[in-house]
């Protein structure tokens, strides 16, 4: 009789627990499913017009992508700089809609785990024309999953091969989220990788002179009339025109200067089909290093080593004529 009422007993416990266990899932499965939103924020990108970023390895120093205008701007320390617009159009394009894939906690010690506590998080602060807070957000650390690992998370992704997700948060709530993407290397970078390194970009089949301003009496134009290439009048070599237009067409500075451009020793002018105009300036400061600065970037300076660029645009009369 007792070792009938002991497993009576111990099957009614266990149908308890089994109850509980299937009932915690359940509670479990509803809460993350009411805590998983269909997107962080949305914001409409057309008014957002500054970024306000605070990477992590400035150590929460202020970095300030603003448009004025039809331009980006870079600010820090005061200085103002030339940004890569395509570089702020893609951030833009990311944070203006953030998909969660997953919801990861809200703890104190999965805000360490997922780097999203004050001194290990990266933020992003988008802004409107008027210095209104779109939204803020917190990004923390990155990682790759495999796709085995991120079907079990959500189902319905097809990736052949496995997602970057990062972790990130608003500013004003605890909920982690994982969402696709490495966000952190995008916004943990030194300021200038965010400005505009553009040399020169021209269409090589608009170009139809070009005025080669160089020390003493070694300056030259080359100039299209009809369907060939002249030298001051004198038949140049239409291959070695071609190369070198192929060349120049798109060109980007290196290293960024902090020195400006006193006495420009050797002087580029482009003129196009369209009527536009492109000037570039050099300074050699020495027979390696050379001073270099874009019409089409005024006011950004690159120091560079003088066989990187200016070997590259800056040739001589005998190189176009023909042999």
């Amino acid at each position: 009789m007792y070792k009938k009422f002991s497993i009576k007993t111990l099957s009614i416990i266990f149908s308890v627990l089994l109850v509980l266990v299937i009932i915690t899932e359940i509670v479990d499965k509803m809460q993350s499913k009411n805590t998983l939103r269909d997107v962080l924020f949305t914001v409409d990108k057309t008014q957002i017009n500054a970024l306000k970023i605070y990477p992590r390895m400035l150590k929460g120093k202020e970095v300030i992508l603003e448009k004025q205008n039809d331009n980006w701007l870079v600010k820090y320390e005061g200085k103002s700089f030339n940004a890569d617009t395509n570089q702020i159009k893609t951030l833009i394009n990311t944070f203006s809609e953030l998909k969660p894939l997953r919801y990861a906690g809200k703890d104190e010690k999965q805000q360490e785990k997922y780097e999203l506590s004050d001194s290990l998080c990266n933020k992003v602060l988008l802004l409107d024309k008027k210095g209104k807070q779109l939204a803020a957000l917190r990004i923390g650390r990155f990682s790759f999953l495999q796709n085995k690992q991120m079907r079990k998370q959500n189902p319905f992704m097809q990736q052949p091969q496995g997602t970057m997700i990062s972790y990130v948060r608003l500013e004003d709530e605890k909920d982690i989220f994982a969402v696709e993407g490495f966000l952190s290397l995008s916004i943990n970078q030194e300021p200038d990788n965010f400005r505009n390194r553009k040399l020169l970009s021209v269409n090589k089949e608009k170009i139809n002179k070009i005025e080669f301003n160089y020390p003493a009496d070694s300056s030259f134009v080359l100039q299209e009339t009809g369907k060939e290439w002249q030298i001051n009048g004198s038949p140049a070599d239409s291959a070695t025109v071609a190369n070198y237009l192929f060349k120049i067409s798109n060109c980007t500075g290196s290293n960024f200067s902090k020195q400006a451009i006193k006495n420009a020793t050797h002087t580029l002018k482009i003129s196009t089909s369209d009527n536009q105009i492109y000037e570039i300036d050099a300074e050699l400061q020495d027979s390696t290093n050379v001073l270099l600065m874009s019409s089409q970037n005024k006011g950004t300076v690159f120091k560079e080593k003088a066989d990187e660029n200016f070997k590259k645009l800056f040739k001589s009369k005998q190189t176009f004529l023909k042999k």
